[in-house]
């Protein structure tokens, strides 16, 4: 029997807006997504002239496993499953939030665009690992260096707080170095953005986060209209912990 293939095979080209992404291989799935390394053309500006090179970068495509399916490239998918269509819509909602940020430890966004039928979003690729892993391989880290890394943290939520947005997912799994140790927050999945008032700009609720990392009154319905950093700084306390 043929395996039902759910990823994108290697070589695979992908159409951006601006871009043109060649697959190389799956970095990992999710409940919503697919996350590969990809490659693309880019030209680099010089005094003496431009540079065309190749760059690594990070491809997320939105597919649910059970509800979508691949014909070809093609995702094929139920046109009015609303659940489907709330959680595609989110996805698209994570790229344009991350696009509108701009801070040394905060992942950048490339674009977002439709293909294949489906949603993607093109980040700049972390190749250091997770802090998750790097905790684990230590088996812990001194105060010094934990310290920094939770500034580094600390520094990237306070700008997202100063926007009126909350992450909601803060953890070391969710934490990777780009060079030098050089700590990024990644993964805006459940992230939530505020208008003026203290009102969510979103419809669909947020998710309970991590348990072990995400405080219990995140789990709580109530609590969704309320623009609360403290969920935040509890989760980084709960990261510097580990």
């Amino acid at each position: 029997m043929t395996k039902e293939k759910h990823t994108l095979t290697p070589g695979t080209i992908v159409q951006g807006t601006k871009l043109k992404y060649t697959v190389d291989h799956v970095l990992g799935t999710g409940a919503f997504g697919i996350t590969y390394l990809a490659t693309t053309q880019v030209t680099v500006h010089g005094e003496l002239g431009d540079i065309e090179t190749f760059a690594h970068v990070t491809l997320k495509e939105f597919f649910v496993k059970g509800k979508m399916t691949r014909n070809g490239n093609l995702v094929e998918r139920a046109a009015d499953d609303e659940l489907l269509n709330s959680y595609a819509r989110s996805f698209y909602m994570e790229a344009d939030k991350l696009a509108e940020l701009s801070h040394p430890n905060i992942v950048k966004v490339l674009e977002v665009f439709v293909a294949n039928n489906t949603c993607y979003y093109t980040m700049e690729y972390l190749p250091g690992g997770s802090l998750n892993d790097y905790i684990d391989k230590k088996n812990g880290l001194p105060e010094a260096e934990a310290l920094r890394y939770v500034r580094q943290m600390g520094s990237a939520l306070s700008y997202m707080h100063g926007k009126k947005m909350t992450h909601l997912d803060v953890k070391p799994l969710n934490m990777v170095f780009k060079e030098d140790k050089h700590l990024m927050l990644i993964d805006y999945g459940l992230s939530i953005q505020y208008d003026n008032n203290g009102e969510a700009e979103a419809t669909e609720g947020f998710g309970a986060g991590t348990p072990g990392y995400a405080p219990l009154e995140q789990s709580s319905p109530e609590n969704y209209n309320l623009f609360s950093p403290t969920m935040d700084v509890y989760a980084l306390g709960a990261s510097y912990y580990k």
